[in-house]
């Protein structure tokens, strides 16, 4: 392997095997929601409730019910859940954001423990880690998914289930360990991360999921339940890490600088499933505009998708045809020749 800066930024579509990209994902949560309401194993009989610790697990499923049909209705409206977080945004609705933003973090830690990881990620890494498991320090990870797909992925080889130790060996930010380094492997959430920042804890990012290989659990749906209640109404103590990278949220600063810095030498990038949305702009020209070694860039996408990603990003800067590669085959994450 060589000592060539590889960065990958990715976006939707390097989950779509796993995780609905935008068209899908109304269906897709309301398939998560009947899957709760109908699994005998989450469903409470009201009638048959005889104490006031189920009786308050009920009225809290009832209640998340609710609020997760609100959250399909409106994303059938507009044309990404994102776009509808930032209509909440723009306008000031800051309670609606944040019923949101929870139900966004519950929906997706129920939907990866419902599915295994997309199958390009184990490739990706098999092709990559050395002896250790050790990931290779020249190559970068960007994404504006919010999703576990890599940690999950990655367990595989770490032989360790537990999203908390995955993070660490990876280099996630955000999470609680060291912030990306020139000199590690890295793995950069734009968008944040399905977990939950909270001061009782002595100002810590905690991890709501714990073993990644096991099955939706009617313990883990409780805990969820009770994080769910405490993000929606903006307890002081918790705070949810998905955070948009346009709300310029500390957090997300915090991601973006070292993002920033951390790709610095960066020589060739790997595009897979972004298109370089409009209002991802300030933030997407801010992170190419940190890479002034770029020599080659790939974008890979299915069909015409990768020409649509090449067009999008020359608003953000301008590059040469002969140091594009437009890749349309997409059952394989592209691993450049640089490598």
């Amino acid at each position: 392997m060589t000592n060539t800066k590889i960065t990958y930024l990715l976006g939707a579509g390097a989950s779509a095997l796993a995780l609905p990209v935008v068209a899908d994902m109304p269906h897709r949560m309301l398939v998560v929601l009947n899957y709760l309401k109908e699994t005998p194993d989450y469903v409470i009989n009201a009638s048959a409730i005889t104490n006031d610790h189920i009786r308050g697990i009920h009225g809290q499923q009832q209640g998340f019910y609710k609020d997760f049909e609100w959250l399909i209705e409106n994303t059938k409206k507009h044309a990404s859940v994102d776009t509808f977080a930032k209509k909440l945004f723009i306008t000031k609705k800051r309670s609606d954001l944040l019923r949101l933003k929870a139900l966004l973090t519950i929906y997706f830690i129920l939907e990866q423990q419902m599915h295994d990881a997309d199958p390009r990620y184990d490739s990706f890494i098999a092709s990559l880690i050395e002896p250790g498991p050790k990931m290779p320090p020249n190559v970068k990870i960007l994404t504006w998914n919010y999703d576990f797909q890599f940690e999950k992925a990655y367990s595989a080889y770490s032989e360790n289930n537990t999203l908390h130790e995955n993070q660490r060996e990876l280099r996630v930010t955000p999470s609680d360990f060291p912030s990306p380094s020139t000199d590690h492997f890295s793995i950069s959430k734009l968008n944040g991360t399905t977990s939950v920042y909270t001061t009782e804890r002595g100002g810590t990012v905690y991890q709501l999921l714990k073993d990644m290989s096991s099955k939706p659990t009617f313990n883990l749906l409780v805990e969820l339940l009770q994080s769910y209640h405490n993000l929606k109404v903006g307890h002081d103590q918790y705070e949810s890490m998905l955070c948009f990278a346009w709300e310029n949220s500390h957090h997300t600063k915090f991601v973006l600088d070292e993002a920033c810095e951390d790709v610095n030498g960066t020589e060739v990038l790997v595009v897979i499933g972004y298109s370089f949305p409009f209002f991802n702009r300030l933030v997407d020209r801010r992170i190419i505009g940190s890479m002034p070694k770029l020599k080659k860039i790939y974008f890979q996408a299915p069909d015409e998708g990768a020409d649509i990603m090449r067009n999008s990003f020359r608003s953000i800067r301008d590059f040469s045809d002969a140091n594009i590669g437009l890749l349309r085959q997409t059952d394989k994450f592209f691993l450049p020749h640089e490598l």
